[in-house]
């Protein structure tokens, strides 16, 4: 199995944008919270170490890992933040796998691929788009080759099919037909919206994803974001046509 190989792409300015939002009154959703955070962290950090990515149709490709910390240096420091900062939150499933995703390319000076797929809205917490509405999801993951990747300088033995990341090393993209409670930002030249902060943009719900990564599971602050994550979306589905966001980034005050 071959080792991660790692290269820093590096950026001129990274900005940051945190949004206000009002106060609220606080629901009775100790419980939920407590129930996902008191989980054993053996499932969640299994694959953590994994070399090889199963694609959907079951073929086992090598992972080249291109450390993009610097693209997004600053992460949260809890759950309000990622809340506030996200252009819209939603729930919902992929409509393609990562194999059948669009490949595009940055137009900026990295100049690294990203994929596109068509992911069906069930419920929008927030955004401007409508639950029901289909939304291109860009993922800074593809599966390239080298017909189509131009090698970094040092790494031209990268000459094989496989997935390569423009994140932090343990994201994975998200799955096919799994649902997730996702995390967006939008970019500004084109309809497209990416999870914000990579994996801590993205959960999956539904316990179908075995590759939902937890971003650096030993870091405390990361762990919690995901609970309470996850408690927004049992909100979500235990209360249809209730919008108990703001309920529930209260309550996360405390836990930071």
């Amino acid at each position: 199995m071959k080792k991660k190989r790692f290269i820093c792409l590096v950026i001129g300015i990274v900005s940051v944008v945190g949004v206000s939002c009002g106060r609220a009154e606080r629901p009775v959703q100790e419980a939920a919270v407590r129930e996902v955070a008191a989980k054993s962290q053996d499932e969640e950090t299994r694959y953590f170490e994994e070399d090889l990515y199963l694609t959907s149709s079951g073929e086992k490709l090598p992972i080249n890992a291109i450390r993009a910390e610097l693209l997004c240096p600053i992460f949260p420091q809890n759950f309000r933040q990622v809340a506030e900062r996200a252009d819209a939150i939603a729930i919902g499933k992929p409509l393609e796998s990562l194999e059948e995703s669009e490949i595009k390319v940055h137009d900026d000076i990295t100049r690294y691929e990203f994929s596109v797929s068509d992911f069906a809205v069930e419920t929008v917490l927030k955004g401007s788009f409508q639950d029901g509405d289909i939304i291109s999801l860009g993922q800074d993951v593809a599966i390239l080759d080298d017909e189509i990747y131009r090698l970094p300088v040092g790494h031209e033995d990268w000459n094989e099919r496989s997935l390569v990341l423009s994140t932090p090393n343990n994201y994975r993209p998200v799955k096919k037909g799994s649902k997730y409670i996702l995390f967006l930002y939008k970019r500004t030249d084109a309809n497209i919206y990416f999870p914000i902060y990579y994996a801590l943009g993205r959960f999956n719900v539904d316990g179908t994803d075995e590759l939902n990564y937890e971003p650096y599971p030993e870091v405390s602050t990361h762990l919690k974001i995901r609970d309470y994550a996850i408690a927004l979306y049992r909100a979500a589905a235990q209360t249809p046509g209730q919008n108990l966001l703001s309920q529930i980034v209260e309550q996360s005050d405390t836990a930071f």
